[in-house]
């Protein structure tokens, strides 16, 4: 089955007069995206679509009608299988949104703030006119109207004991698989080996194995993997010789390079180049 890769990176620019953006998703076939994380609050609207998601150390099933919100800085990963389900994600950036709307303010009425409100929400009937409107308004009146409503309904469908803030020892473990990340997207392009990362942290090779698949729901070589076919990708498209993309890429050898290719996209390299899928 033919693979797509999402960005890895999510370093998305806002217009100042538009701290907000509205994206229509649907996937006919199999996509991954890597664990991420961004400075911007993303909620996601699913009519249908299925597959698996996994928010702050959490894995939840994607189905039927569902709303998913994933906080600033939180790590976070999504498989969607092939299907005609529909899905919305809005996007707000804090900082500028903050010029016009003290969201701490508004969520601290409800005993909640953008950290703490909980990830997944049944009543997507409620959400969806705020989040239509969103995506259709220019007017930052009546943008913010919907955030604010959209706002409230995450404060509401979260449960007082979610309310209350990270424990320090969770706190720095969200902080380390953050970190993690930023690393081996820095570093992707050199042979790296599991001593190596687990040390760079000051961890066991196991326990640090058993920490990143807990947080992430993949093992942290298939995140490597899957972070390095996704920049072979787009070396690819661009020209770049295979076995130039193969060493920028940090494979040691250029055979292992085409075999996992193969194995994750469904196609050689040089096959992916000439736009052929399987």
């Amino acid at each position: 089955m033919k693979q797509l890769f999402t960005a890895f990176v999510e370093h998305k620019e806002f217009k100042r007069s538009r701290p907000w953006t509205v994206v229509k998703q649907q996937y006919s076939v199999l996509t991954v995206s890597t664990p991420h994380y961004a400075e911007t609050v993303e909620i996601l609207l699913y009519e249908n679509a299925r597959g698996s998601a996994y928010i702050g150390g959490r894995k939840f099933d994607i189905s039927g009608k569902k709303v998913f919100y994933v906080a600033p800085q939180t790590v976070h990963s999504f498989e969607y299988l092939p299907s005609d389900g529909k899905i919305l994600v809005v996007k707000l950036q804090p900082e500028m949104l903050s010029e016009f709307l003290n969201t701490q303010r508004l969520l601290s009425e409800y005993d909640a703030s953008l950290a703490s409100l909980e990830v997944k929400h049944e009543n997507y009937d409620d959400f969806y006119p705020f989040v239509k409107t969103l995506e259709e308004s220019d007017s930052v009146a009546s943008a913010l109207s919907s955030i604010i409503s959209i706002l409230y309904l995450l404060a509401c469908g979260t449960p007082q004991k979610e309310k209350s803030k990270l424990s320090e020892s969770e706190e720095v473990s969200e902080n380390v698989i953050n970190e993690i990340i930023t690393w081996t997207e820095q570093n992707y392009h050199r042979p790296l080996s599991l001593d190596e990362v687990s040390g760079r942290f000051g961890y066991t090779k196991n326990y640090f194995c058993d920490m990143f698949k807990s947080k992430t729901g993949i093992t942290y070589l298939k995140y490597l993997n899957t972070l390095r076919i996704s920049n072979a990708c787009n070396m690819i498209k661009t020209g770049i010789p295979i076995n130039r993309v193969s060493h920028l890429c940090g494979f040691e050898t250029d055979s292992y390079f085409i075999q996992l290719f193969k194995k994750t996209i469904g196609v050689t390299p040089k096959q992916y180049q000439m736009g052929k899928t399987r």
